[in-house]
């Protein structure tokens, strides 16, 4: 086992070769810190983001839910359509009215994504001041934004950390060249 483990240290550059010169064990370090950055830090943050991102949701959707509430709307009358390229219905705007919490009628427009028919009546959502809302946020939404949101940011990290390393490694290659050259060049007259 001993010996396993100092051929891994010897393969990753962490043994005392005399050979490797100090840009050598600094790209061994450097590759250490990506490989750490990479392994443990990307999950770590993706993770608390996307937490972060689903806690703040949840407050959101309970505050919706506290303040908003399904009413009764009667369509008034029904205006733009609106269709995709092969003219199939796509959605419309219908003009309500409804009663607010305090009693008092209120009229706007909505998009519905079903052909309306005036006189019906619509469950819409109002809040707190009795205007038209959207549906208050779901389960689904509230996990999905979280879910993207770690992603992305393991996707960013993973990128920025790569592509630093690679420029970095980019750059310590060029220094051990010029190294060699000149080694070389003291040493080929001999």
């Amino acid at each position: 086992m001993r010996r396993r483990l100092a051929g891994i240290a010897r393969r990753l550059g962490w043994d005392r070769n005399p050979v490797r010169r100090r840009v050598d064990r600094l790209q061994t370090v450097l590759t250490s810190v990506f490989l750490i950055l990479v392994l443990a830090g990307t999950p770590l943050t993706a993770w608390l983001v996307a937490d972060r991102v689903y806690l703040s949701g949840e407050r959101a959707a309970n505050r919706q839910r506290m303040t908003d509430e399904q009413v009764p709307a009667i369509v008034l009358r029904t205006g733009d359509v609106a269709a995709n390229g092969a003219g199939h219905f796509i959605d419309e705007t219908a003009h309500l009215r409804w009663r607010d919490q305090k009693g008092g009628v209120r009229s706007g427009a909505a998009t519905v994504d079903f052909p309306a028919r005036i006189g019906a009546v619509l469950p819409v959502w109002i809040d707190a001041s009795g205007g038209l809302t959207s549906p208050s946020r779901t389960h689904e939404q509230t996990v999905s934004d979280g879910v993207r949101a770690g992603a992305a940011v393991a996707m960013g990290m993973a990128t920025v950390s790569i592509v630093g390393y690679l420029l970095a490694r980019r750059r310590l290659d060029r220094h051990r060249y010029r190294q060699w050259e000149n080694d070389w060049a003291a040493t080929a007259p001999l």
